[in-house]
């Protein structure tokens, strides 16, 4: 099984965001179902790929930062539904952003089902 981590920065950034795509995908490659050896991990920017092929072969995508990794998370529910897709709210979407920023505080533009964005007390 093939997934894929969104991360809207890139290495070289080494913020907490990139850590927590790095840690994330160590962590899954050791994991294996149903007698498979672990799952096929990669950590991109932006979903879809440059390369059709290796889109199609995504079954779960993991997008770090709402906010930042909207356009991907928006492009795998127009092409896929919500089937696979899991949105982990990081860093600025949790302190200020989801409570301050008019765009954080959409539910994606009415584009996804508003239960993301219902922020815990």
């Amino acid at each position: 099984m093939k997934v894929v981590i969104i991360c809207p920065v890139s290495q070289e950034a080494n913020n907490g965001n990139w850590r927590t795509a790095l840690r994330w995908q160590r962590l899954l490659q050791a994991q294996s179902l149903d007698g498979e050896a672990g799952l096929k991990v990669r950590i991109a920017k932006q979903w879809p790929p440059e390369s059709p092929e290796e889109a199609r072969g995504d079954h779960i995508m993991i997008a770090l930062h709402a906010r930042r990794s909207f356009d991907a998370i928006k492009a795998w529910y127009e092409s896929r539904g919500s089937v696979g897709l899991i949105v982990v709210l990081t860093g600025t979407d949790i302190y200020p952003d989801i409570t301050q920023d008019p765009i954080a505080m959409q539910p994606s533009h009415g584009q996804l089902p508003s239960l993301f964005f219902n922020p815990v007390p």
